[in-house]
């Protein structure tokens, strides 16, 4: 399914639509685990809207929970092709695993995802660093497709990080200020999908994307994205990022370990 046209886009444009990656079973097993985490949200979990303005919900790390909404995650990283597709965009020769994130906007939720960049908040540095985005409903810019800025990973242009709910940015946390991107960027540079339960948008780390809320009063907007890491990334012990389980690693080497393993080539370390 990765052909150099969807390569060529990855590199230069910063993202691209891969379509029908994952079958109708995992997108099904994947929203019950979903639903699942949406009951019993973690310690890492966040609910950014404000009372009355619809629910938008994340979480993170479930592929570490041990119930079977963490098995459902597990599964999806290790037996789905989401690790091979990431490495033939990157070009890398192996990929791991970095984490899995949900959110989930239900229908009229006008919280929007400001935007931002993912790689000022994580201790990571490298070119070889990507995010599969994965809906688990039908999505269009009225329902909260996310868009991404095209080439806004390239020049090598870092933004400081911000949490969605509106409070102050990391402690620590180096970068400029986000541009209004709103008011600067081209309808013609902003790049999104309309999308169907098992595509995919791959994205490099430094992209700038954002979404708009759920303005749809049926339809929810349930996606999972998953962060791969190649070659080239590194741990970056750096104030400012977000507290991702670091402990025993060594800066400038890669993340290792049972929390990050090698997924692509196939790798027995579960």
């Amino acid at each position: 399914m990765i052909d150099e046209e969807s390569i060529r886009r990855y590199r230069e444009d910063g993202a691209v639509v891969l379509r029908g990656l994952l079958d109708a079973g995992t997108v099904q097993r994947l929203r019950d685990a979903v639903q699942a985490v949406l009951g019993d949200l973690s310690p890492h979990g966040n609910e950014y809207a404000q009372p009355g303005e619809g629910r938008f919900a994340q979480d993170m790390f479930m592929a570490q929970r041990p119930d079977a909404a963490g098995a459902a995650f597990r599964r999806l990283v290790h037996d789905s092709p989401l690790a091979e597709a990431a490495a033939r965009l990157m070009g890398a020769r192996q990929v791991r695993f970095f984490y899995d994130q949900m959110f989930v906007k239900e229908p009229g939720s006008v919280a929007p995802t400001p935007w931002h960049q993912d790689l000022p908040y994580w201790p990571l540095r490298g070119d070889q660093i990507c995010g599969l985005w994965c809906p688990l409903d039908s999505v269009d810019l009225d329902s909260g497709a996310v868009e991404y800025v095209r080439g806004s990973h390239l020049g090598g242009r870092w933004y400081r990080p911000q949490h969605f709910g509106g409070a102050s940015g990391y402690d620590g946390a180096s970068g400029e200020p986000m541009p209004d991107i709103d008011a600067t960027v081209d309808a013609r540079d902003r790049l999104s999908w309309a999308m169907e339960p098992g595509d995919a948008i791959a994205f490099h780390g430094l992209v700038v994307h954002g979404a708009g809320g759920n303005r749809n009063a049926q339809r929810r907007r349930r996606a999972v994205s998953l962060r791969w890491m190649g070659d080239d990334a590194v741990f970056d012990d750096r104030p400012g990022t977000y507290p991702f389980d670091v402990a025993g690693q060594v800066p400038g080497l890669p993340l290792q370990g049972e929390l990050y393993p090698r997924i692509w080539p196939t790798d027995n370390n579960r």
